[in-house]
């Protein structure tokens, strides 16, 4: 559940970068895990991929 977390908070890390700019969509985040950070690559797309369905900017 920790993958959760942390894709959540990418999440909201795009979205308040995002916040001044008109942005329609969002085509590609690229993000770079570690290997000593513990956190899950396919947890992570997992996560991204249902919180993402939220967003109409990050849908497509």
């Amino acid at each position: 559940m920790h993958e959760y977390a942390v894709t959540q908070s990418f999440l909201e890390i795009i979205l308040d970068s995002l916040k001044d700019e008109k942005v329609k969509s969002v085509l590609k985040v690229t993000i770079e895990i570690g290997p000593f950070s513990f956190v899950y690559f396919d947890q992570v797309k997992f996560w991204w991929d249902i919180l993402k369905e939220d967003n109409i900017v990050l849908k497509t």
